[in-house]
């Protein structure tokens, strides 16, 4: 939980940028991202975001020790990217039950700042507005969708890079959770980054599903709409990806009898 809410508060302005060029309109431009400059604005929704995150990634590790145990690796490279894979799939199907309702509230605060007050305001309004179910599921499909293949290739970059690098010995270990966290969070970003575009545009609007949705993008703008954004998304993964798992490996270190400096 830590971890999450350190690497999201560090790297939420580029988020914001991020959120604001996928819906920019008219699509494939970047018009729509004025504040560049307004850091106070590039800020709206940070709230929300770091207690969301905290939730979201404090869920996803949860899940992906518990699984672990379910799919024990026998220390081969095999066996590790197999168990990493199945746990990582497993939990990002697991934390899409709490990262929809919280990406919700972002999107709509990211996307339209003037609109509430708070988190608890916004997500009170779409209460209202949509029903609960609709706060806590409106994007779910396209939330697992995205998080299934996406942290099941995170955790296994990031196992396999962090077993190869301490065998190696290439980096003071101190430095690995940050050089591998950098390097998985791209490793995942890149191939599940069109999902993303899609579910940004599912959760920010009050309509379509995700396959009608990705046929509406494709139908207005083509197929490089579904990488609007990549550039900011990416550097926004680098630094906080990089320092969650910097965050969580420390933590791990200091509260527990495992440590892998």
């Amino acid at each position: 939980m830590m971890g999450g809410a350190v690497g999201y508060a560090v790297a939420f302005p580029i988020d914001t940028i991020n959120t604001r060029i996928q819906l920019a309109q008219p699509l494939l431009t970047t018009e729509a991202v004025d504040p560049y400059t307004e850091v106070v604005d590039l800020y709206s929704g940070v709230s929300a975001t770091v207690v969301g995150s905290a939730l979201t990634k404090g869920s996803v590790f949860l899940a992906y020790g518990a699984l672990q145990h379910v799919f024990h690796s026998d220390g081969s490279p095999e066996s590790l990217a197999l168990a990493a894979a199945l746990a990582g799939a497993g939990a990002g199907a697991a934390a899409s039950f709490v990262v929809t309702p919280v990406e919700r509230v972002k999107l709509v605060m990211q996307s339209q700042p003037a609109a509430d007050a708070s988190a608890a305001a916004c997500a009170a309004r779409l209460a209202r507005e949509e029903g609960v179910g609709g706060l806590l599921g409106h994007g779910l499909g396209a939330t697992c969708a995205r998080d299934i293949p996406a942290y099941a290739i995170e955790f296994v970059v990031y196992e396999l890079l962090k077993a190869h690098i301490l065998a190696a010995a290439l980096l003071p270990p101190p430095l690995v959770p940050l050089v591998g966290g950098a390097v998985a969070g791209a490793a995942c970003w890149v191939p599940t980054y069109p999902l993303d575009v899609i579910k940004t545009h599912v959760q920010a609007g009050k309509g379509d599903g995700f396959a009608a949705c990705a046929r509406r993008l494709h139908a207005a703008a083509g197929p490089a709409v579904f990488w609007q954004g990549l550039a900011p998304k990416l550097l926004r993964t680098l630094v906080a990806h990089a320092t969650t798992f910097a965050v969580a490996e420390a933590l791990c270190c200091a509260w527990s009898d495992y440590c892998m400096f």
